[in-house]
């Protein structure tokens, strides 16, 4: 690991023959070189008035410390920022540009080394806007006191780094990133900023993963921590359906009630997943997305019900198809089959074969006075199908979505319907758990503004 020292030179560089004392570029190199600090590069930034400084500083540096000059780049700044060296803007932008020369030589490895005590108030204060800025990740900014102005107890040369307060700027942007569940944004930030853990990634990853549905990824993601994070862990294996098959299979063939219930505890925390998964995409207004969820709900609760209220047999497969339909045909004695062929349902055209699709599966609910109640609920949410089909197929556009207080309520009385409503949305709960470790995190770099 190596040093690249970036700095403006300032009159007093690199001897001053007022105060007969080293000037603050020779300072910082000495200092560096006694703390055993390897200097690979040392870039000085000059205007017209200091150009023999720079010069002098580089053959001092050369001379008394050992540099080779080939390692001491001497840079003429901008005529501009020579004749207006108090112009902030101007000093920025150089700064910004001998850190991008800069660059080309630094490894991983290395660290930028910015020295704010030479040079004009607006050059001084470039560093520290650049390094709070984000735009030097791996870099310290020094600064040297005067040695005539020292006070008792005071070190002639500290680190001044600003990036505390960059840590608390990305800590806030992460924290509403977090609150509006965009885990790839605050995952991509996370990763450039001071406050990435192997933990907080696997944390974003597995939210990622699961707010897209795929629950196996996401176990992936949590799976070396498991053990801090159990709770998130168990909830993806419920949710997966490579671990349900798993599950099945470990149970003997005679016990197919034990298998049923597995299977309805399965789909049960789906549709609460879908549920969670619908309020999300209201928060983020991500309104055409709701509406692909709100399908997927809607097509799943009647599923859930004929197969595991009912008990008859849903087809999920070409080969299934007529085994359910047998089903049909014999349940309480051909009665179902001889209403589902009632001409209430002849009028409209409902199809007694093939897949059963959502019209199908609330003709056999309608048959059942129990589910009297939620019938019109599920027929009022298939208005907001529609407008999906639009969106899907008709290139539609969705800004708005009417009623929506009405469509949350609709939706927890559909859900009551298949199992219990968890009193907090699970996605809540992970970013609680990503906050606090990057809490954790931010102090124990011992940074804070």
């Amino acid at each position: 690991m190596a040093s690249i020292i970036l700095s403006f030179v300032g009159s007093q560089d690199p001897y001053s023959n007022t105060t007969h004392k080293l000037g603050s570029i020779a300072s910082l190199v000495k200092h560096l070189l006694e703390q055993q600090q390897t200097i690979s590069r040392v870039m000085l930034l000059h205007s017209e008035a200091t150009h023999q400084n720079a010069v002098d500083t580089q053959d001092w540096l050369s001379s008394e410390y050992g540099l080779e000059k080939s390692q001491i780049e001497v840079i003429a700044i901008n005529k501009m920022l020579s004749q207006d060296p108090i112009n902030q803007t101007l000093a920025v932008q150089e700064v910004r540009q001998a850190i991008d020369k800069a660059r080309v030589y630094q490894t991983a490895q290395d660290t930028l080394e910015f020295n704010a005590s030479s040079g004009t108030p607006a050059m001084k204060s470039a560093w520290g806007i650049l390094q709070v800025a984000g735009y030097a990740p791996r870099s310290h900014v020094w600064q040297v006191r005067n040695p005539d102005q020292m006070k008792a107890g005071q070190l002639p040369i500290f680190r001044d780094d600003v990036a505390a307060l960059k840590n608390e700027f990305d800590r806030k942007m992460i924290q509403r990133q977090i609150d509006s569940y965009d885990y790839g944004a605050a995952l991509v930030m996370v990763q450039e900023s001071s406050l990435a853990s192997p933990a907080a990634i696997a944390l974003l990853q597995y939210g990622r993963c699961r707010l897209l549905l795929d629950f196996d990824k996401a176990y992936e993601a949590l799976k070396p921590y498991k053990k801090d994070y159990s709770q998130l862990i168990q909830a993806v294996t419920a949710l997966s359906a490579n671990k349900l098959k798993d599950r099945i299979q470990a149970i003997p063939s005679d016990q197919s009630a034990r298998k049923l219930e597995l299977e309805e505890r399965y789909q049960q925390a789906l549709l609460q997943e879908a549920y969670f998964k619908a309020l999300i995409r209201l928060q983020r207004q991500e309104y055409s997305d709701f509406l692909v969820d709100l399908f997927r709900f809607l097509e799943s609760v009647p599923k859930f019900l004929v197969r595991f209220k009912v008990g008859l047999e849903v087809p999920s497969s070409r080969e299934r198809i007529d085994p359910a339909w047998q089903s049909v045909r014999r349940f309480q004695q051909g009665q179902l089959y001889a209403y589902l062929q009632s001409d209430r349902f002849r009028e409209k055209n409902l199809e007694l074969r093939g897949f059963m699709n959502r019209y199908v599966l609330m003709a056999i609910l309608s048959y059942f006075r129990e589910f009297a109640h939620i019938l019109p609920v599920i027929e009022k949410l298939n208005l907001y199908c529609d407008q999906r089909n639009d969106y899907v197929h008709g290139f539609k556009g969705v800004s708005k979505i009417e009623n929506q207080n009405e469509v949350l309520a609709d939706l927890r009385k559909l859900l009551s319907q298949v199992t219990t409503i968890p009193t907090e949305n699970p996605f809540d709960h992970l970013n609680q758990q990503i906050c606090d470790l990057l809490d954790r995190t931010l102090q124990a770099t011992g940074d804070s503004w």
